[in-house]
């Protein structure tokens, strides 16, 4: 018999015998995987080989009904909020999920909040996405100041607007007011965030800019003294929307470019006025000019009477300006 035949007759007893073990080469309980073929027990979660009748965490669930249902065999509560698997998940048949977003509770935390719109993951169907005209208007979750960070007209016609506001200029944080010195000069605006506003004045109107933290110009907003608080909001490159007071006057109304109407309502519009710099976290300090008990301390400008300056006192602003900043 030649050397090449009897290598033939090795490699053929070779592979019969691998045949008819059906797990040579497949992993044992505990070694490391990354899918179930690989494991000789058909079992691969959180990275590991696992017996699919053991309950490796003694959760009173095994190992293949944990997998089945999402939650981790290594970890008797499997989202780290203090409550085990079982007590979260109730009746196995029909297991718990208090949101109804496909996530069983199991594996939504009941204390953490993902999306910071203070309505913790279990009990929040948009746990990654803030969204006050579906949702609790976003708060700073016991302060009560407005946060700045969901679209608070979103799913309208004038979400582009939302969206920029929010995702563009986002106002955060304490503001500063620089007026100038001259009439018609530039006010300026600045949040801690670095977000600012500029304004020139002319011929009644006022002209604003909006610069996002990054500096990035986000849109203009054109406004003229009214006894509805009327202004137009252009979106840099982007359509133009006209917003006023609601006949309430605590709603507000935005016009969008089809000449549909969005009314937004009394909760939202405190977070729209928050996101457009109209209201912010904290007061706004006036750093100049200087302080006035009269017009006629002012020049020919108004002594406009300020948030943050003594109930006696104002600051000395052009005529158009002083509607802006007047408590």
């Amino acid at each position: 018999m030649s050397t090449r035949v009897t290598l033939s007759l090795v490699s053929l007893a070779l592979a019969a015998t691998t045949a008819g073990c059906p797990d040579a080469g497949l992993r044992k309980i505990g070694a490391s995987c990354t899918s179930d073929g690989q494991c000789a027990s058909g079992l691969c979660a959180s990275g590991v080989c696992l017996d699919p009748e053991a309950d490796d965490d003694g959760d009173s669930l095994v190992n293949r009904v944990e997998v089945a249902l999402g939650t981790d065999p290594l970890r008797a509560d499997s989202d780290g909020d203090g409550v085990s698997d079982p007590a979260e998940l109730g009746d196995l048949t029909a297991p718990r999920d208090s949101d109804g977003d496909g996530r069983l509770d199991a594996i939504e935390s009941s204390s953490a909040d993902v999306d910071g719109d203070c309505i913790v993951d279990q009990s929040d169907p948009r746990d990654s996405l803030s969204d006050p005209p579906s949702e609790e208007l976003p708060e700073a979750c016991g302060d009560g100041s407005i946060s700045c960070d969901a679209n608070p007209v979103a799913g309208t016609c004038a979400a582009p607007l939302g969206a920029m506001l929010v995702e563009c200029f986002h106002p955060s944080g304490p503001c500063q007011v620089v007026v100038g010195t001259t009439p018609g000069s530039a006010a300026n605006v600045t949040w801690d965030n670095g977000a600012r506003m500029t304004w020139k004045y002319a011929g009644g109107v006022a002209v604003g800019q909006l610069f996002g933290p990054t500096d990035r110009l986000c849109g203009t907003v054109r406004a003229s003294e009214s006894a509805d608080n009327s202004a137009t909001l252009q979106v840099t490159a982007g359509p133009s929307y006209a917003l006023r007071d609601g006949d309430d006057n605590a709603t507000t109304v935005i016009t969008c470019p089809s000449g549909a109407e969005v009314v937004v309502g009394e909760s939202d519009k405190a977070a729209l006025d928050a996101c457009s710099g109209s209201d912010s976290t904290s007061t706004c300090t006036v750093a100049q000019p200087g302080p006035c008990v009269t017009d006629a301390d002012c020049a020919g400008w108004r002594c406009c009477p300020i948030a943050d300056a003594p109930e006696a006192t104002g600051y000395c602003l052009p005529v158009e300006t002083c509607p802006s900043f007047a408590r």
